[in-house]
């Protein structure tokens, strides 16, 4: 299953029911990956925007381009996050893409989670992602994960069992990380996850299959002013095929 969305979903639904009514922002992004053994360095770019409504939602909205594998196409996806009470809140997201195999037809996902202790520092989500692919290929998941508060710092681990067809083939991942910072001056993330794929394409010819892969990465936001600021961010990724590494370069304003 690919991973194209899981670090932009980990980042925007990270602010639990009880933290106080998050910014709004808009990003502007650029991304350059170099991928080994001719299989298609990655490069694209796009814009996102968090945009909280009232007390109790925020919407998400996402559009991007990108080169992967030498497929080219887009991919836009919407998702918000609804706060129930100060113990529960849900987050949805549903996106789709075109071009010949990279980005999905359909993808949607669904969280719940559930604030412990009287002080609210521990977070508990579970939650369901379906995947429709190119080529006739699919994903269900189920997800969980428990992070915990400590100031400004936050520490996350979690874990998602995968069923991909043809075949029903399961596959496990596993991934832990370390945000800190605040709002008006930078956020500072690590990143890391290991495990089990299903499928993965990358061409007509080389869809690969029943593989172990690894990945990091670091982002960091910094505020530059009251209003704008720079994203940056590292990724590299290994499986038996390919290796896979790179940045990302962006501009935000905030309100």
């Amino acid at each position: 299953m690919r991973r194209f969305l899981s670090l932009v979903l980990s980042v925007v639904f990270v602010l639990p029911a009880a933290a106080q009514r998050p910014a709004g922002w808009i990003d502007f992004f650029g991304y350059y990956q170099d991928v080994g053994n001719n299989f298609g360095d990655w490069a694209g770019g796009g814009a996102r925007l968090q945009l909280p409504l009232g007390a109790r939602t925020v919407w998400y909205l996402e559009g991007r381009t990108q080169e992967a594998f030498n497929d080219q196409g887009t991919y836009g996806s919407l998702g918000t996050r609804v706060t129930l009470d100060s113990d529960w809140y849900v987050t949805g997201a549903i996106g789709g893409g075109s071009g010949t195999f990279f980005f999905p037809d359909l993808r949607a996902d669904a969280t719940i989670s559930r604030a412990l202790l009287s002080s609210r520092r521990v977070i508990l989500t579970g939650g369901v992602t379906y995947v429709d692919a190119k080529q006739g290929f699919e994903d269900v998941a189920v997800t969980g994960s428990a992070a915990v508060y400590f100031g400004r710092t936050v520490i996350e681990a979690g874990g998602r069992w995968n069923w991909s067809s043809p075949g029903k083939i399961l596959s496990r991942r596993g991934f832990a990380s370390i945000t800190t910072g605040h709002d008006g001056g930078s956020w500072f993330t690590i990143r890391a996850g290991a495990g089990k794929e299903g499928y993965q394409l990358t061409g007509a010819s080389a869809t690969l299959r029943q593989f172990s892969s690894y990945e990091g990465g670091i982002t960091w936001r910094q505020w530059l002013g009251p209003r704008i600021g720079i994203l940056l961010g590292g990724e590299v990724y290994d499986n038996p095929f390919y290796t896979r590494a790179g940045g990302t370069f962006g501009l935000f304003t905030s309100w």
